[in-house]
């Protein structure tokens, strides 16, 4: 729930809307979120299909969600592994809709992918229609396709309706972190391609995602940030700071 306290104080948004499906959560982070007057849980209602086509895949019914609920009332999006590192720019609230690239090659005949896992985006943004009707040829049984592959088809497309952020969110995963501006060899071949990235400094960028593991030992209590000495530790003393909890780590 560091990631709730960090878009709050970090990137500043003025509230914070948690979509649930089940119960709330459990935990020291979960008390401290629970202490905010701006962050309001919401019952996520799960969509069972799209465009007439069956959504089983729990990723995927995530992603539909993300996507009807930003392009109906807009604002912005982030998983629940995406922790704020720097303020958000008001540059970028000028655009229509803003999203960052994915780091995984998944198919060597794409040139590149976006990963939205935070997006940015004004209520009934157009690139996000665009988006959401490419769903015409939803495929669950293809990971990749629709989330990643057709978001990037529909910037090709349409690219005067998006702002590509290639810093909006860094992506760590088993250890290695994914600068997209690393170009044009910021790709790998999935976790087993252990070549070395760019290196990097957390406050060049607006977010970090960490999609494995969840949550980053660092990142599970205030005493493992207390404690801990990585570039996460560091991020998530940043949000204490911020948000006036720094005798958490005193």
């Amino acid at each position: 729930m560091v990631n709730i306290l960090s878009a709050l104080y970090v990137a500043g948004f003025e509230r914070v809307f948690l979509h649930l499906e089940g119960e709330e959560p459990r935990g020291r982070w979960w008390e401290e979120v629970k202490k905010e007057r701006n962050v309001t849980v919401m019952k996520a209602v799960r969509p069972s299909s799209v465009f007439q086509t069956k959504v089983d895949v729990v990723q995927h019914v995530s992603d539909v969600l993300r996507y009807i609920t930003v392009y109906k009332y807009g604002g912005a999006y982030q998983d629940f592994d995406v922790i704020w590192a720097t303020r958000l720019p008001d540059s970028l609230l000028a655009y229509p809709t803003v999203a960052g690239m994915e780091w995984v090659q998944e198919d060597k005949g794409w040139p590149e992918s976006f990963n939205l896992g935070v997006i940015l985006a004004r209520p009934r943004a157009q690139w996000l229609r665009h988006y959401i009707e490419t769903h015409t040829d939803f495929r669950d049984n293809d990971w990749g396709f629709n989330s990643l592959r057709m978001s990037y088809k529909t910037y090709e497309l349409y690219p005067h309706q998006l702002q590509l952020d290639r810093k909006l969110q860094v992506i760590c995963c088993a250890g290695t972190c994914h600068p997209a501006w690393e170009k044009p060899d910021y790709r790998r071949n999935g976790i087993s391609d252990k070549r070395p990235t760019m290196p990097f400094s957390w406050q060049e960028v607006r977010a970090v995602h960490v999609t494995c593991p969840k949550p980053h030992p660092s990142l599970t209590s205030p005493n493992a940030v207390k404690i801990g000495k990585d570039m996460f530790v560091e991020i998530g003393r940043n949000v204490l700071i911020k948000s006036g909890r720094q005798h958490l780590i005193s």
